[in-house]
């Protein structure tokens, strides 16, 4: 409990801090990133500290692993971020972030594998210059208030295997389209909780390692694409809160019996003798 410990006798030599799940309370001393020429590993989640994240982070240059998640931190995301281009991992998730992500974010988190900006008060749009984290293996940036639409240069992530931008204002259609190929990986996506319009694309049933697909609660329209049964590693499928109708297809309900265990879907509109659950 208390505050940060005093770390400013280990300038040179320090290079792990894990200081997680501690109650420590109070704010982040700019001391902290003074002259850490080799920390590598800052790991301060599942405790108290509030504030702002100091504007000198920028200057821990080697660092591979920042996790501030589970805290009470306020205030933007500094733009000195942009200097951290070792950055592996970027965790800052359930804290009080507001503003939006810096513009060029991205452009300098070449080696960036995992991302996750979940539960703050994020505003703005999507910055072109994500794309280039070509090495991003989760993308969590659900329950935010990000607006604007996806495009489908956004999704080319080869690596990926977590995509969650649910519980956010995005809108237009659901880039499936031509990306798929290079999304092979993916175990889960979930755009739950938008205003995405559009029809879900028959090209959706090439993702065949998907594990979780959650598009309820949009505006999509149409009927439910026979292919989904192509997905043959589905167990979760959530289509709830939606402008979907019609008839689930007879082989949707074959991967129902053989693998599918949740499958959900509004039962007024849609005629489904499979789903599990009627919203």
């Amino acid at each position: 409990k208390g505050s940060i410990p005093e770390t400013r006798g280990f300038d040179t030599t320090l290079v792990k801090l894990e200081l997680a799940g501690n109650d420590f309370t109070g704010t982040l001393s700019r001391d902290l990133f003074e002259d850490k020429r080799g920390l590598e590993i800052l790991n301060l989640k599942a405790n108290k500290i509030k504030g702002k994240i100091p504007l000198n982070i920028g200057n821990v240059k080697n660092l591979l692993k920042l996790d501030l998640g589970d805290n009470m931190f306020s205030g933007t995301i500094p733009s000195s971020v942009n200097y951290l281009a070792r950055i592996e991992q970027f965790n800052i998730h359930q804290n009080m972030i507001s503003g939006s992500i810096p513009e060029s974010f991205g452009a300098h988190h070449r080696n960036l594998t995992n991302l996750n900006l979940n539960d703050n008060l994020l505003t703005g749009t999507l910055s072109y210059n994500l794309h280039f984290m070509h090495k991003l293996v989760v993308l969590d940036l659900s329950f935010n208030q990000l607006r604007g639409t996806i495009s489908n240069e956004f999704l080319f992530f080869q690596q990926m295997q977590l995509l969650a931008l649910n519980e956010n204002t995005f809108s237009g259609t659901i880039p499936f389209e031509g990306v798929l190929d290079e999304l092979s990986k993916l175990d889960m996506i979930s755009f739950h909780s938008n205003r995405m319009t559009g029809t879900i694309q028959s090209a959706v049933g090439r993702l065949s390692n998907l594990r979780t697909l959650s598009l309820g609660d949009n505006l999509l329209t149409g009927e439910i694409p026979h292919e989904i049964a192509d997905m043959t590693s589905l167990v979760s499928l959530g289509l709830e809160d939606t402008q979907l109708s019609g008839t689930v297809h007879e082989s949707i309900c074959v991967l129902k019996s053989v693998k599918l265990d949740t499958f959900v879907v509004d039962c007024d509109e849609v005629s489904c003798t499979c789903c599990t659950n009627c919203s």
